[in-house]
Order: structure tokens, then C-alpha cells, then sequence
């Protein structure tokens, strides 16, 4: 009769399992949403988060909340490439592909 052997690893850290996991289950677009909801102050800094709030990932595309339109027209037009640039960094997904800013609530 085989005997199923099961082959030690050097531990991981259960962040890493769970993104693994969802990878496989699909659900790697709400994972990284979480991931960008939960940390979105590191990601873009203190002053752009108390006027943003990012609202979902949807098709690749990621939707931000902006506190009014002066921001909205910062936002849009001279950093988006570089909050792209900083999410996909710090998530590690290239799926993400896109911003979108729309006035909304950011609290």
C-alpha cells in the first residue's frame, strides 16, 4: 500500500497561503480590493487618502472615491499613473489596469 508522504516546507506566512488559495478559487480580484481598502494610507500617503476612498475592483479597473473636484482633477490628471504604478506594486497584481476617480463619499 503507498504512503502518502508529506514533504515539509519552511513555514509561510498565511497571507501568502490565502492569496494562493484565491488565486485558484478566482477570487484574486476581491483579495487584492481588501488588500488596497486595508492599506490604502500606505499606498498613496496621508494627504491623498483623507480625500480619496477606494470603492471596488471591478473588471480590472479600480474605482476611487474623491472628496471633491480639485482632487478629482489632480488625481485624474497628474497621478494616476503613479497611484497605478504604487497599487500594483504594493498588491502584487497586474490585473489591476486601470483608475478610475469619481466624486463620492471618502469617509
Amino acid at each position: 500500500m503507498a504512503r502518502y508522504k508529506n514533504k515539509i516546507t519552511s513555514p509561510s506566512l498565511i497571507s501568502d497561503c490565502l492569496e494562493s488559495i484565491l488565486k485558484v478559487m478566482g477570487g484574486e480580484e476581491k483579495y487584492s480590493a481588501n488588500k488596497v481598502l486595508v492599506k490604502w494610507p500606505d499606498i498613496v500617503g496621508g494627504l491623498i487618502s483623507k480625500n480619496t476612498k477606494p470603492k471596488e475592483i471591478k473588471e480590472g479597473t479600480l474605482i476611487i472615491n474623491v472628496s471633491n473636484n480639485a482632487w478629482l482633477m489632480e488625481l485624474g490628471r497628474f497621478s494616476k499613473k503613479k497611484i497605478l504604478a504604487r497599487v500594483r506594486k504594493f498588491t502584487n497584481d497586474n490585473s489591476i489596469n486601470n483608475i478610475i476617480f469619481k466624486l463620492g463619499p471618502v469617509k
